[in-house]
């Protein structure tokens, strides 16, 4: 079946768990069986998560090298008062927490869980995932070198 149930990754906070993988157990593919321990926040090796996108912000947008700080980032920066402002507002809507911006504060400390799942599903890729897809794409253009495309391999 294409869908399994696991879930595997940097999972530190999750509102719903279906049923998955086992912290341990016995695997079988094909004709062969694997046994398997797997504890989700010790073994997991991702390098990049989307908490990370918005945790990053300051090294990558506001401190680094070239460009920086980046407008379209210091608009968010200059408004929230935080570098990390995405990444504070997911956490909050899963702790049942108030965010402690300078502008654009949420207190989901008595709502329902529909609304902190729905701050946390459309939070992630609309704050955390736009501001990082944005740097990379910004990235990617300094990095041009107009009428040499050889050198502009680089940028991508």
């Amino acid at each position: 079946k294409p869908y399994v149930g696991c879930m595997v990754g940097p999972i530190r906070y999750i509102l719903y768990i279906t049923p998955g993988l086992a912290p341990s157990g016995q695997v079988t593919i094909g004709d062969d069986t694997f046994d398997y321990t797997y504890n989700v926040l010790a073994d997991n090796k991702a390098g990049r998560t989307l908490a990370g996108f918005s945790t990053a912000a300051k090294a990558k947008m506001y401190e680094c090298d070239g460009g920086c700080p980046m407008r379209q980032f210091m608009r968010y920066y200059d408004y929230y008062g935080e570098f990390d402002y995405a990444n504070q507002l997911v956490l909050a809507a899963f702790n049942e927490e108030k965010t402690m911006f300078a502008n654009g504060n949420a207190d989901f400390s008595d709502v329902p869980l529909v609304v902190r799942e729905q701050a946390i599903k459309k939070g992630i890729p609309y704050m955390n995932v736009y501001m990082y897809v944005l740097r990379e794409l910004l990235t990617a253009d300094a990095k041009c070198v107009p009428d040499c495309l050889d050198c502009s391999q680089r940028a991508m």
